[in-house]
């Protein structure tokens, strides 16, 4: 099967280009294909390929490049695929890449309605809602031009966090094996699917270990570890791998995507901003004061603190996915103290990259002008800032 061939890292290294190289990603939808047809003949294309998404800036050009190759050669080969068959294809297209990402960024590429913001579900897919983008806001990406290369330098990075997703959910299916028939992917995990109160949640967290060694993953998984091993296949593997913190990341931002669509249609702008923050915090490295000084932000899950704050909503734990830079660290801080600043988070795997903000268009101005300034005194370098509108997905034009 699929993972099967991927997992093979000599045949993957006879065919795979080296890290970071941009054809790796034709290379994997074209064979993708293959793997999935395989009593029928998939004729390749000579592709020309231009584009406008920055790279390797976590805007997802990589996920845009391999839609736009699959979609393309499944059109020339009359194969007629559904909207979600296309979207996992090229998903599990990327792992021959080296990353272990979900399915997200296609879904949005091929799914998109001009002016809308979609909600979509996985497992069983579907398309939950659309919902208007309010015409009186702009979406501002804030390019740091620090490269985001997941599939280069920072592709061990990227998957030590899937790795952490893996193992935390096995641990959670440990200590609650009377749940394990409603406990199929990590949204799972919450309190309505599980019957469980918050606080007895949070208690069932706390067995989850905070870190476990890279070294020890046999003496908690037996003959699985050698599975993991090579599924992720790591250059340099990490000494250790944080759970907890980035488990609760995982299921409180499961939470705020159902809560962020609601608050959408029912004008909430409070409580998006709310959510963006909380989102963010459980992303960032760095905190930067009113006077510009820098400290590190400490996002670690204690026995203690999951105590001491079990009266909580699931959704306003930040959790410590830890991905941001202090650049986008920088800019959403900065954002937020702007007039009309809804608000303000990472966009995209971070590891460098981008931030997004959602300003009120009166604004706009202001918010480009100030955050252009602070950030190349506080850096010396250029902040690019692009105004972004929803606009429809994938599509094929037929000149011939």
């Amino acid at each position: 099967d699929w993972d099967h061939f991927v997992n093979n890292t000599k045949l993957i290294n006879q065919l795979r280009a080296p890290n970071g190289s941009w054809e790796n990603y034709l290379k994997g939808a074209y064979l993708r294909l293959l793997n999935k047809f395989q009593t029928q003949i998939i004729y390749g294309a000579n592709l020309c390929v231009k584009g406008n998404i920055p790279i390797a800036s976590g805007l997802s050009s990589s996920s845009a490049l391999t839609v736009g190759a699959l979609k393309t050669i499944s059109y020339l080969n009359n194969l007629n695929l559904s909207e979600d068959t296309l979207i996992n294809l090229c998903a599990e297209a990327e792992w021959f890449v080296g990353t272990r990402g979900g399915a997200a960024d296609h879904a949005a590429i091929v799914l998109a309605k001009k002016n809308k913001v979609l909600h979509v579900k996985f497992f069983e897919f579907e398309v939950i809602s659309q919902v208007s983008f309010p015409m009186f806001f702009d979406l501002l990406v804030c390019d740091t031009n620090i490269v985001a290369d997941k599939s280069g330098s920072k592709k061990d990075e990227y998957n030590q966090k899937v790795l952490a997703y893996e193992l935390g959910f096995k641990f959670i299916k440990k200590i609650l094996p009377s749940a394990s028939n409603n406990l199929r992917y990590l949204r799972d995990v919450s309190p309505d699917n599980l019957k469980l109160p918050l606080k007895d949640l949070l208690r069932y967290l706390n067995e989850v270990p905070e870190y476990i060694l890279f070294q020890e993953l046999s003496d908690y998984f037996g003959d699985e570890a050698s599975q993991i091993i090579e599924k992720y296949n790591f250059i340099s593997p990490p000494s250790k791998i944080h759970l907890r913190k980035i488990l609760l990341y995982g299921i409180s931002e499961c939470q705020r995507s159902k809560l962020f669509i609601e608050a959408l249609k029912h004008k909430n702008f409070k409580q998006i901003g709310t959510l963006m923050k909380l989102s963010h915090d459980g992303d960032r490295k760095f905190i930067f004061d009113s006077d510009d000084k820098l400290r590190y932000y400490n996002n670690n899950i204690s026995n203690k603190l999951l105590r001491e704050n079990s009266e909580k909503s699931l959704y306003q734990f930040s959790g410590g996915y830890g991905c941001s830079i202090k650049e986008i660290d920088f800019i959403v801080d900065k954002a937020l103290n702007v007039p009309g600043v809804i608000g303000a988070q990472l966009s995209g795997a971070g590891y460098g990259g981008c931030a997004m903000i959602i300003v009120r268009k009166n604004f706009t101005e202001q918010l480009i002008s100030e955050l252009k300034k602070k950030y190349y005194n506080f850096f010396n370098s250029k902040l690019k800032i692009y105004n972004i509108t929803p606009v429809n997905g994938a599509s094929i034009y037929n000149l011939g």
